[in-house]
């Protein structure tokens, strides 16, 4: 059996606590970072993991709900029609989102005690197995979620047959792409794409632009995409701005791009906007970044206070503002990012609008680090290597690079390496 594990960073030692028992129950779990090799791309790796799941467990908590990737985990496991295993782990409201996605599904409560639980978790990933072979569940358990409508909208004179005849086309051709088999997916994604499906234009689009499985073909690529963005397919809206503050098949045409942006971010989310500023950084339109993020901070995001510090510590958009800088990771860090404490701890260690204080520095780092924060373990392990507020130790500095290294920092690598010679 083999398992993909959704989770946030935030709840990693729970995670990596499951995988081991599970394990030992022989069963295969899947879970970033450690599950993707080096060099591999975050963002084709997972949607190929959970396709090659036979069952996926989300880990639900206060941070989970809060992230915009487990959400997209599991829209595409719905997508996928994996049946979904949600294990929460602490006393938290489901928010109308989560209870949303969730509505089909038995909720496993564990109150934090994962081992107890187990039993019951086992019983419900033996049930979700034998639902997706027989497509029929026998008893009590997990029931299935079947997949939600496609985003955008169907073209006219678009049968039923043809619309879900496309649907696994698309499917078929990610299987190919996530393999490198780009000529294969292009002709699916093209097939697929005649036929209407707006995420097989999107997808058309860019194997063009970039050049997989066909000769680069900037301008049609950006057709396929508007294409897409007009279906109201939201991922291509927002592609689409980019392509017109970059002039990638298009001419630069910033208002143009905006119109787009507005149009993908109509019901007004934080992590749309927060994508959308990072489409901006992307495109070096630094203004429009901080404009993004600007709305995301209304809606009091963590992630988007964070962003709008590195904007001011950097001057991208801004002038360089230190202490602005400083206030903004301070907030972000009031509502739980880990990694505006690690950068609150480089202030204090450099001395950067509040006194030099080593003994600070490592209170924010291990605050991070202590989060399963790879940059804070890393900053650990500078710590104890250099004597930063700390009795110099080598073998506690190897520990934290070796944790650092295996929550996914490569350069942690070089570090243990380095202390591990002495």
């Amino acid at each position: 059996m083999k398992a993909f594990i959704s989770y946030n960073t935030r709840d990693y030692g729970m995670a990596s606590l499951l995988r081991d028992e599970l394990n030992k129950k022989s069963v295969e779990c899947w879970m970033a970072p450690e599950s993707i090799p080096g060099g591999d791309n975050y963002a084709q790796r997972i949607p190929w993991a959970i396709r090659n799941s036979d069952v996926f467990i989300v880990l639900v908590s206060a941070y989970s709900m809060e992230s915009y990737w487990v959400q997209n985990e599991i829209g595409y496991a719905v997508k996928c029609r994996k049946t979904l295993v949600p294990i929460h782990l602490d006393k938290s409201t489901l928010t109308d989102a989560f209870t949303f996605m969730l509505l089909s599904c038995q909720l496993i409560e564990t109150g934090g005690r994962i081992t107890e639980a187990l039993p019951e978790i086992l019983k419900a990933l033996t049930a979700a197995v034998n639902e997706n072979q027989t497509k029929v569940l026998s008893g009590g358990g997990t029931r299935r979620i079947r997949p939600v409508d496609k985003p955008g909208k169907k073209e006219k004179g678009v049968n039923e047959d043809q619309q879900k005849r496309a649907e696994e086309m698309v499917l078929e051709a990610e299987r190919c792409y996530d393999r490198r088999l780009y000529e294969q997916a292009f002709s699916l994604f093209s097939q697929a794409a005649r036929d209407g499906n707006a995420e097989a234009r999107l997808h058309l689009g860019k194997c063009l632009q970039r050049g997989r499985g066909t000769a680069p073909d900037l301008s049609q690529g950006a057709s396929w995409i508007l294409k897409a963005a007009e279906q109201g397919l939201q991922q291509a809206q927002m592609y689409a701005g980019f392509l017109y503050l970059k002039g990638l098949g298009v001419p630069v045409d910033p208002v143009l791009a905006d119109r787009f942006f507005e149009e993908a971010d109509r019901a007004g989310s934080a992590e749309t906007e927060l994508q959308i500023g990072h489409l901006c950084h992307s495109a070096g339109h630094y203004q429009r970044e901080k404009h993004w993020y600007g709305k995301a901070a209304e809606r009091d995001s963590a992630d988007a206070y964070y962003f709008l510090g590195i904007l001011y510590q950097n001057g991208q958009g801004v002038e360089r503002d230190m202490k602005k800088a400083l206030d903004q990771f301070l907030r972000a860090s009031e509502r739980g990012s880990t990694g505006a404490d690690e950068r609150i701890g480089w202030f204090f260690h450099k001395g950067y609008v509040v006194a030099q204080s080593n003994a600070d520095a490592l209170i924010w780092f291990r605050r991070a680090a202590n989060r399963n924060h790879k940059l804070g373990e890393y900053d650990m392990g500078l710590c104890y290597e250099y004597g930063w507020g700390v009795e110099r130790d080598l073998r506690e500095a190897a520990n934290w690079y070796e944790r650092s290294f295996h929550h996914g920092y490569r350069k942690a690598g070089e570090a243990l390496r380095r202390v591990s010679r002495r």
